[in-house]
């Protein structure tokens, strides 16, 4: 069964469920709420019920995060050149921390976190005084243009908890942590909660984020739609980042655009010396635009190759080595095909040939040895089925042999095993 990811609105403790708001603490935003409990004489028929009240803490109890919730920043701390295309975000270590002390029970499954993450430019000299500013006691200012992009009554938006399955479970939507924990240990694999930015990045600006909180003390949220020109508010983890220029790797590659090369390009110019006067050749490279064409070279140069490839014969007959004819393999005379004549006869592709033949003369002992690895066990199992047919052919020489040639003695030999043998109405006897 293939892998697939799920990803849940949010998850938290099953204690939750046992919340009945209203009452609680209005001042520090702390849902009530109440467990029956019956104690029973351990000797004795006597026995009491009644029932304990209690309250979840909320986002006023929290006055930082542990040193190790945070276990992944993206963009990277200090990094120099972050895509403005991708979006801001941290992966946190446990499942249930956005909304582990959000005071509010979920409204058709839908459930704010009491955390999130913005962003904003930070102050330059010279540029702006920033829209995110790191105040003194774990406090920051943020300005209006961060405030706008992310409205607190929308921060569900931006928190998930993503989970890899083995098979497909299309029922999951939002699960408490101990029915994600069983789903974890059947499964496999580890939750990861995370929170976004839905904020645009500025090109080749230094830029804050935040983790901060959604609610005040006493539930209320911090700023939502039309918020004022800022707000200071506690922090529970920052860093910074600077971007580069506008775009990514997709963007700068869809601004691709062909060229249109010189027919000429990837072409040099070589001097045939064996000849008088001396005659210039243009040799192309390996690389070439495509269209390009190959030049022709003088006939005067034509004619010195075709001789050297065709050997003279010393005072006693012997033919003098001379050049390699290219082609010679495959054809008995591959001068007088197109492609041998110009082959042979062309530096630039003479040229070439030269290389490969030069390589395969010095590699060919590694060439060889890899040959040899890709062959692997062939030759034993040409062996084996040497051995298969030789016994074949000496098993039935065995039988041609000693099979009696009358069919009186064959039936006395086969008469036995006749009973044994099946037919469509019974054995043969």
């Amino acid at each position: 069964m293939s892998g697939s990811l799920a990803f849940l609105a949010w998850t938290r403790s099953g204690i939750y469920d046992l919340a009945n708001p209203p009452g609680g603490n209005p001042q520090l935003a702390r849902l009530p709420g109440s467990v029956a409990l019956r104690l029973e004489e351990r000797d004795g028929p006597g026995s009491a019920q009644r029932a304990a009240d209690f309250q979840i803490m909320g986002p006023g109890d929290v006055k930082a995060l542990a040193r190790r919730a945070v276990v992944r920043m993206v963009p990277a701390p200090n990094s120099s050149n972050a895509e403005t295309t991708l979006s801001v975000h941290v992966e946190l270590a446990a499942a249930d921390l956005p909304w582990r002390f959000t005071p509010q029970e979920h409204a058709n499954k839908h459930l704010r976190p009491w955390i999130t993450l913005v962003v904003g430019t930070a102050a330059e000299p010279g540029i702006d005084d920033g829209e995110v500013e790191i105040l003194p006691e774990n406090f920051v200012r943020l300005r209006r243009p961060v405030l706008e992009a992310q409205p607190l009554s929308q921060a569900a938006k931006w928190a998930h908890v993503q989970v890899a399955l083995s098979g497909d479970h299309p029922d999951i939507d939002v699960l408490s942590t101990s029915q994600l924990n069983q789903l974890v240990d059947a499964e496999g694999g580890k939750p990861v909660a995370r929170l976004l930015s839905p904020r645009q990045l500025a090109r080749n600006r230094l830029h804050i984020a935040a983790i901060v909180p959604v609610f005040q003390a006493n539930g209320q949220l911090w700023w939502d739609i039309n918020p004022p020109n800022e707000v200071v508010v506690p922090v529970y983890r920052w860093w910074q980042f600077r971007t580069g220029d506008a775009g990514d790797f997709r963007t700068l590659a869809a601004r691709l655009r062909a060229a249109q090369p010189d027919p000429a390009d990837g072409q040099a110019a070589v001097t045939y010396n064996r000849i008088e006067p001396a005659a210039e050749v243009t040799v192309r490279g390996a690389l070439g635009p495509v269209g390009g064409v190959d030049s022709v070279p003088d006939q005067t140069v034509v004619d010195d190759l075709d001789g050297l490839t065709s050997p003279p014969t010393d005072e006693r007959g012997r033919p003098v080595i001379g050049l390699p004819i290219y082609g010679s393999a495959w054809n008995d005379n591959p001068k007088q095909t197109t492609w041998g004549q110009s082959a042979n006869t062309n530096p630039g592709y003479r040229g070439g040939a030269g290389l490969g033949a030069d390589a395969g003369i010095e590699l060919q002992d590694t060439i060889v040895e890899t040959v040899k690895k890709q062959i692997g066990a062939v030759s034993e199992a040409g062996q084996r089925i040497n051995q298969l047919v030789a016994g074949l052919q000496a098993a039935g020489t065995l039988w041609n042999q000693r099979l009696p040639a009358s069919p009186q003695h064959r039936l006395m030999l086969f008469g036995p095993t006749m009973r044994r043998m099946a037919t469509a109405n019974g054995s043969v006897l």
